[in-house]
């Protein structure tokens, strides 16, 4: 049995393990003799052994190292990148006991590449941590993009630069956005202060990554005040994509929300537009407490390549970022010489 849901956090930053344990009880409830529990959901180490094994042993009224087994593989597939498809990646595997890990090898063997990790929490620190380092790599960009900007240079040309240094690593700055890189790192940080340890270098990338959808906004009311526009009267575009290829994706960003949020507070009204969303898809958004009252038949040209390239839309949205300005300035060309109707979000 493999359990794969998701971990979000709540709105004090802790972990939300109500999916983990709802899924442990419906298997607790039908498990079944020798069956091995596997857990794939991104989590703080020690829940595996900690959480689910005791809710299996009371729903199934079983004992697990001799009526049944537990484990823990991480998901790593990344949506949208074909580079990195299932076969191609190498899963990590981890057992109660040296036998369990060998069952987990062999049968994701079937599929991809294995490594054996030491134990189970081990398995799960080292899913937590990949997303943790991107974050902090993201969020080192984003501080000197801050900095380059009031130093009136520009980010890309330094980093560039610095990129023909044999061991200087090449990472771009932008919004951090989903439901894993600006969610793990809290699951971590959460196990730590309960161990007695404050951590300052993860949330302080936090902290970063999260003021740069704020950043952004400001600039677009910056560009907004600049090409003499009133933002009472100036819609603003926003551009969701789904980079999951030919699969539907019914979701929005936490930057888009502070974003629209900023820009909601400056008395800016704001469009969205969606050319990968269908009307039924965008319903979704309802519950993040924006309402749709319908879609627009054309869209202005936003310049992304063919959308079975998901990797790729996802590159050229980031370059787009850096250029909000400009977008702001064409959409404002395009959007009085086709005199399309706008769509008014409101918050409930």
């Amino acid at each position: 049995m493999l359990i794969c849901v998701p971990t979000p956090v709540t709105k004090s930053k802790e972990p939300d393990l109500s999916y983990v344990k709802s899924a442990a009880e419906i298997v607790g409830e039908n498990l079944k003799k020798n069956a091995t529990v596997v857990l794939e959901s991104t989590v703080y180490p020690g829940v595996t052994e900690e959480l689910v094994k005791p809710i299996l042993e009371k729903e199934s009224g079983m004992y697990c190292g001799t009526d049944f087994y537990i484990g823990y593989s991480p998901e790593r597939i990344n949506p949208g990148d074909e580079a990195h498809t299932l076969d191609k990646i190498t899963k990590v595997v981890a057992g109660m006991d040296a036998e369990t890990t060998a069952r987990l090898a062999e049968l994701y063997g079937l599929v991809t590449t294995v490594y054996k990790a030491r134990d189970i929490k081990t398995a799960e620190a080292a899913k937590v941590i990949e997303n943790i380092q991107r974050d902090l790599n993201i969020a080192l960009m984003n501080e000197l993009a801050l900095i380059f900007q009031k130093l009136g240079l520009d980010t890309k040309s330094v980093l560039e630069a610095a990129g023909t240094k044999w061991n200087f690593h090449q990472y771009k700055p932008g919004l951090v956005g989903g439901h894993c890189i600006p969610v793990d790192p809290y699951y971590l940080v959460y196990k730590a202060k309960e161990l007695g340890y404050h951590p300052q270098v993860i949330l302080a990338g936090r902290a970063i990554n999260d003021y740069m959808a704020k950043h952004v906004a400001a600039m677009a009311i910056k560009g907004l005040n600049s090409l003499g526009k009133a933002k009472s009267d100036t819609e603003l575009s926003n551009y969701e994509l789904v980079l999951r290829k030919r699969q539907a994706l019914a979701g929005v960003t936490v930057p888009y929300k502070l974003i629209w949020h900023t820009a909601r507070n400056k008395r800016a009204r704001i469009e969205s537009l969606e050319p990968f969303y269908s009307s039924g898809q965008l319903q979704f958004l309802e519950s993040w407490n924006v309402e749709y009252p319908q879609l627009l038949e054309q869209l202005i040209h936003f310049p992304l390549a063919a959308h079975d390239d998901g990797a790729q839309c996802a590159r050229r949205c980031t370059d787009a970022l850096a250029g909000v300005i400009e977008l702001i300035t064409e959409y404002t060309t395009a959007r009085r010489a086709s005199k399309r109707e706008v769509l008014y979000p409101r918050a409930r």
